[in-house]
């Protein structure tokens, strides 16, 4: 198991080196449809975030959902936070679009 990409963010590349893992490049924001912050929401949201994936010869693009883990080489990758979260009376449009990226996986 291995966590990262604390402050990662698009383009950047994350891997654990020491385990020799794939490495993981967010590539954009596909949707970021989350409640803003410090408001009542019927639903959440969701945020996808387009990555690329790569080890040794292969290199596979992958769109990961927060929270929702998925099966990528031998094992499964989870995008565990995004930030910042959306703020009141801005439109996922217009909201920084500078984002950090983490990441949980067992590949």
């Amino acid at each position: 198991m291995f966590r990262g990409g604390s402050g990662l963010r698009a383009g950047d590349d994350w891997s654990d080196s020491l385990c020799k893992r794939p490495t993981v490049r967010p590539d954009h924001v596909v949707e970021d449809s989350r409640c803003p912050l410090g408001t009542t929401c019927v639903w959440a949201g969701r945020v996808v975030v387009r990555a690329t994936v790569s080890g040794g010869n292969w290199s596979k693009p992958v769109d990961l959902i927060l929270g929702v883990p998925v099966q990528v080489a031998d094992g499964m990758l989870t995008l565990t936070a995004v930030t910042p979260g959306r703020r009141p009376g801005q439109s996922a449009r217009i909201t920084p679009s500078r984002f950090a990226f983490s990441f949980q996986g067992s590949l």
